[in-house]
């Protein structure tokens, strides 16, 4: 999809336009994001 390169808020906006959800293991996601404004679902992992 070419997004090499691409970080942070513009990377979950491109992820956004494309998927309907995101699934990741980002526990600080939520808190480095505002997720409420993207339309996108964003599932945390956390696996012990």
């Amino acid at each position: 999809m070419a997004w090499a390169g691409v970080k942070n808020g513009k990377l979950l906006a491109l992820a956004a336009s494309e998927f309907d959800a995101l699934l990741t293991v980002d526990k600080n996601l939520p808190y480095q994001q505002n997720l409420t404004s993207l339309p996108i679902a964003v599932l945390v992992l956390d696996a012990v």
